[in-house]
């Protein structure tokens, strides 16, 4: 049978036979799809290999996708389409163990080869994802563009959350006549985005405020984490991947009233340094 005739027999009527041979788009994925509707089987996503014109072939080992993935390309990653229709989608950081984290949670969901640079300015590591999981992803989450994040179960908000502190997080130990007390932050450039993280941070009972800073012409804002209850509400729900962020969060979970002299000077933050 004529690839020209099935297509009529499915519906296939999408791009002309001009663009299929000219490469503007590619129509294999849709027709296979088509044809196993056409006859009424349900194809298995766990049998599929994708692939595209730039990359290897992908496969999905699991229909689930940690949010904590997303999280983490909401705060230091790209994902977003170009005018092209193609798709940036790549993770950058400076904590190598935080980089093979990444990795490891694409890879619990795919099989793919990931290409990976470093930037020798500054040590910081760039983990690009295959074009074809980036649309995976946006069909999922949504454009990292987007103002606001995307729908989550409310047991897929601490994995989010996770990601996104990880990458655009911070906890500081600051004294006080009190003894050691530990806030955390997660910083965004938009305010739209920081009311939604208020928002998802309440629906797990966790308690946080919105505070504007800005230094040298930048401008910032803070969800600010400061009660004792949400500070420990937020280690023991959310906690953190990044080796160093973790490490405070044991400090700070031992008691808000810890000798600051017996910590090491690396975790003694009087105020939040705004770098980006």
């Amino acid at each position: 049978m004529k690839l020209t005739y099935l297509a009529k027999l499915i519906n296939y009527n999408l791009p002309t036979l001009s663009e299929i041979k000219n490469g503007t788009v590619k129509p294999s994925g849709y027709v296979y799809l088509s044809l196993y509707n056409f006859l009424n089987l349900k194809p298995n996503l766990m049998d599929l290999k994708i692939s595209s014109r730039n990359y290897s072939f992908v496969r999905v080992l699991s229909p689930n996708i940690s949010p904590e993935l997303m999280g983490l390309l909401h705060s230091d990653g790209v994902l977003k389409k170009n005018k092209n229709h193609g798709i940036f989608c790549f993770f950058c950081n400076q904590n190598r163990q935080l980089i093979t984290h990444f990795k490891d949670l694409v890879r619990s969901s795919f099989e793919c080869k990931l290409s990976e640079s470093l930037d020798k300015r500054d040590n910081t590591h760039c983990v690009y994802i295959p074009f074809v999981i980036g649309r995976l992803l946006i069909n999922r989450f949504g454009e990292k563009k987007n103002l606001s994040p995307p729908f989550l179960l409310k047991d897929e908000i601490p994995l989010y959350l996770r990601g996104l502190f990880d990458g655009d997080g911070t906890i500081l130990l600051q004294k006080s006549k009190y003894g050691l007390r530990p806030r955390i932050r997660i910083i965004t450039q938009h305010k739209i985005f920081a009311e939604h993280v208020i928002n998802l941070l309440k629906r797990i009972g966790i308690y946080s405020r919105l505070q504007f800073e800005s230094s040298n012409g930048n401008k910032w804002w803070n969800v600010d984490i400061a009660r004792k209850e949400s500070v420990l509400r937020f280690i023991n729900k959310v906690n953190s991947a990044h080796p160093k962020k973790k490490k405070r969060m044991v400090f700070a979970k031992r008691g808000f009233k810890f000798p600051l002299a017996n910590l090491p000077n690396t975790f003694s933050v009087p105020r939040l340094i705004y770098q980006k």
